[in-house]
C-alpha cells in the first residue's frame, strides 16, 4: 500500500498508509499513526500497555505501600512513601497516555520529605484524574505552603487512596 500524500497538513506531518497525515511527533507504524508515548520499537502499544525492552506488555500498577496505613503520631513520613507514590502515579499517567511527570529531588536519597513533594504528587495525580475524566480528589488540607505546612501522614494516606481509586 502506498502512503497518502500530506496535503494541507501541519508542518512536520507524516504521510501514513490509509490516514492522510499523522500529527507532528506521531509515528507511522503499520499504516497507522502512533502517539509518541506508545511507540515501542517497530510496533505501537495500546493505551493499556507499556514498552518493556522493545515489547508491549500490560501495565501493572505498582500500588504496594509500605507502612499501610500510616498512623499519625506513630509512623513518620519517609522518602520511601514518596517514592512508592511517585511510581504508582507514574504508572497511572503512562496507562492514560500522559507524558512523564518530572519530580524534583529525583532520588530522594538523603533528602528530607518536603511539602513541595506532596504538591508535586497532587499535581501529577490531578493530571491522571483529568485524563481519566474523573473528578479530581479533594484533600483535608487543600492548600499547602512550601516551607510552612508540615508534611502529615494524612497527606500520604489521601494520595494513596486517590491513586488506588483510579480504574
Amino acid at each position: 500500500m502506498e502512503a497518502a500524500v500530506c496535503l494541507d497538513c501541519a508542518p512536520g506531518a507524516v504521510a501514513c498508509g490509509s490516514e492522510p497525515c499523522c500529527r507532528p511527533g506521531f509515528a507511522c507504524i503499520s499504516g497507522s499513526c502512533c502517539a509518541p508515548q506508545l511507540v515501542c520499537g517497530a510496533v505501537c502499544c495500546s493505551q493499556d500497555q507499556t514498552c518493556v525492552n522493545g515489547v508491549c506488555a500490560p501495565i501493572t500498577i505498582p500500588c504496594q505501600f509500605t507502612d499501610n496505613p500510616l498512623v499519625a503520631g506513630t509512623t513518620s513520613v519517609k522518602a520511601l512513601h514518596i517514592n512508592e507514590l511517585r511510581s504508582c502515579i507514574s504508572a497511572q499517567r503512562a496507562r492514560l497516555g500522559l507524558p512523564v511527570f518530572v519530580f524534583t529531588d529525583a532520588g530522594l536519597s538523603g533528602v528530607a520529605v518536603k511539602t513541595a513533594h506532596i504538591l508535586e504528587l497532587r499535581t501529577a495525580l490531578r493530571g491522571a484524574y483529568v485524563a481519566a475524566g474523573r473528578a479530581v480528589p479533594t484533600y483535608v488540607d487543600p492548600t499547602l505552603t512550601a516551607q510552612q505546612t508540615p508534611v502529615k501522614t494524612v497527606h500520604i494516606q489521601e494520595l494513596r487512596a486517590a491513586v488506588s481509586a483510579l480504574p
